[in-house]
């Protein structure tokens, strides 16, 4: 039997890369949003140990509004429903949206980047993806770009055919 050993953050990495890729490729939403959540949640978790401001677990806002455990319960729900059997009966249902996967993916990504100090390509095409999707929410160097159109955030096929040729492993 061979084992191999992997530090928190290279599961993270690995979990991210997988999820970004399911995501293009349309695949299965369980599985992209199980892997984009067990990411994010390593990812948030090494953020607070480092100090590094978190947008949802470190929200003023939804404390002072008093929302912020109802958020972040309701946020976490999905991934603790695909993760753990043992709670609830086997005929229970869950209601979740891809748009959360790709908000824990886009989040992730950011995260990532801060802890260690590089952006994966799968990273900079996710982003790219959701800018070209949500140009009000881009860098404002990179408004004039997308403004242009040149790129269709609906063309999952485009975006998934750049990361076979344009990322490792």
């Amino acid at each position: 039997m061979t084992f191999m050993t992997v530090t928190k953050i290279e599961a993270a990495e690995r979990q991210l890369r997988q999820a970004i890729r399911l995501f293009f490729d349309r695949a299965d939403a369980v599985s992209v949003h199980t892997l984009a959540s067990a990411s994010y949640q390593i990812l948030i978790d090494i953020c607070k140990e480092r100090g590094i401001a978190r947008e949802m677990e470190d929200s003023e806002i939804l404390v002072e509004i008093g929302v912020k455990k109802e958020v972040i319960d309701s946020m976490r729900q999905p991934q603790n429903f695909f993760k753990h059997a043992h709670k609830g009966a086997p005929e229970e249902t869950v209601r979740f949206s891809s748009d959360l996967a790709s908000y824990m993916m886009v989040k992730a990504a950011h995260y990532y980047h801060q802890i260690a100090g590089q952006q994966l390509e799968e990273c900079v095409i996710l982003l790219t993806w959701f800018y070209t999707k949500h140009p009000d929410r881009a860098p404002e160097q990179m408004q004039a770009l997308l403004a242009k159109n040149l790129l269709d955030p609906n063309d999952f096929a485009f975006y998934a055919n750049l990361i076979k040729k344009q990322c490792s492993s």
